[in-house]
C-alpha cells in the first residue's frame, strides 16, 4: 500500500491586531515535508498540511506583536456602485488605503480610526467616525448624493426644479493623510 507525504507549504499570514496606523509584515507559517501522511493520495496529504496552515497560520501570526509596524497610511474617498434615477443619485462612498502618496500601493489596516463629514448643500455639515478594517471600508452605502425638488413659491409661476447636493469628505486624523 502506497505513502503519501505533503510536500512542504509555506504560507504568509498578516497580524490582525495591530493597532490603528500600523501594518502587519507578512510571517510566514510553515509545515514541514512528510508532518502528514495519506494512504488515498498526494492530494489528501497536501490538503491535510493546507488545513494545518489555515488553523494555525492566522493564530500565531496574530500572537506576533513584533510584525506591526507604523507606516504613513494615505486614504482615499470613492462614488462606487452609482444608480441614476430621474430626479437623484445615489452610490457607495468608500474609503480605500494605500502605502504611497499616488495611491498605486493598496494596503490593509486593522482597527484604523476613519474621520469624515457629511455636506448638505441645504446647510451644514454633520461629522461621523467609524473604525475601518481591510484594504477599503464603505462610509455609507446607497448614499444619496443628489436630487431635484420642484418648487413653487406659494402659488407664483413658474415652478422649477431645485437640484441638492450631499458631499463627503475625510477629516484629518494622525492615523492617515488625506489622499487627492
Amino acid at each position: 500500500m502506497p505513502v503519501f507525504k505533503n510536500y512542504i507549504l509555506k504560507k504568509n499570514f498578516y497580524n490582525q491586531t495591530c493597532p490603528g496606523g500600523t501594518v502587519s509584515d507578512p510571517i510566514e507559517y510553515s509545515v514541514p515535508q512528510g508532518r502528514y501522511i495519506s494512504f488515498i493520495s498526494q492530494a489528501d496529504a497536501d490538503m491535510q498540511a493546507a488545513k494545518d496552515a489555515d488553523m494555525y497560520g492566522q493564530a500565531i501570526a496574530n500572537r506576533t506583536p513584533g510584525a506591526c509596524k507604523q507606516i504613513t497610511i494615505y486614504a482615499k474617498l470613492f462614488h462606487e456602485n452609482a444608480v441614476y434615477y430621474a430626479t437623484s443619485t445615489y452610490a457607495d462612498v468608500v474609503v480605500k488605503f494605500y502605502s504611497d502618496p499616488a495611491c498605486t500601493k493598496p494596503v490593509s489596516v486593522n482597527n484604523l480610526p476613519i474621520n469624515y463629514v457629511e455636506f448638505f448643500s441645504g446647510g451644514g455639515g454633520t461629522p461621523h467616525n467609524t473604525i475601518a478594517n481591510g484594504f477599503q471600508t464603505t462610509l455609507i452605502k446607497s448614499a444619496l448624493l443628489y436630487y431635484e425638488e420642484y418648487e413653487c413659491d406659494y402659488g407664483d409661476w413658474p415652478c422649477y426644479y431645485k437640484g441638492y447636493t450631499y458631499e463627503y469628505y475625510l477629516t484629518p486624523n494622525p492615523n492617515y493623510q488625506i489622499a487627492n
